[in-house]
């Protein structure tokens, strides 16, 4: 399961990466299976928007952060309290470039927005920079 934290709580941006991002594993599950496979053992992939917990960090595989010039960015360790607060948590593909999810899902943005690949739900990511300004505002 991918979680990205709600915007209910008004603690994170509404995002346009972190949207394509929840729109790719919608569209694209079966591409993205053999990652899925590779980092969790799981043959199923779902996206929620929901609070995430320190419990589902602790046996998360992979995290992710995302932002318009950074795409998609994995993260190699969370780490924050001190006493019984503290926690830390080293994600196994962290320390990679990034793990297999992460790789995947940054392979299908850039592909769907140099245009190699696309569905009705990607189709209007890509407009024609020389088009009128009259088509931009649409």
């Amino acid at each position: 399961e991918i979680v990205t934290p709600s915007l209910d709580r008004k603690t994170i941006l509404p995002g346009v990466t972190r949207d394509s991002v929840i729109t790719l594993v919608q569209e694209f599950k079966h591409d993205l299976k053999a990652a899925i496979k590779e980092s969790t053992g799981q043959d199923n992939i779902t996206v929620c928007s929901r609070d995430v917990t320190v419990g589902e960090l602790k046996d998360a595989t992979e995290a992710f952060c995302t932002g318009t010039a950074a795409e998609l960015v994995p993260i190699a360790r969370l780490a924050t309290g001190e006493g019984e607060e503290a926690f830390e948590r080293v994600f196994p593909h962290g320390q990679k470039l990034a793990g297999p999810v992460t790789s995947a899902l940054l392979g299908l943005l850039r592909q769907v927005m140099v245009g190699d690949k696309g569905t009705d739900a990607t189709k209007d990511w890509l407009r024609d920079p020389f088009a009128p300004p009259s088509e931009f505002c649409k």
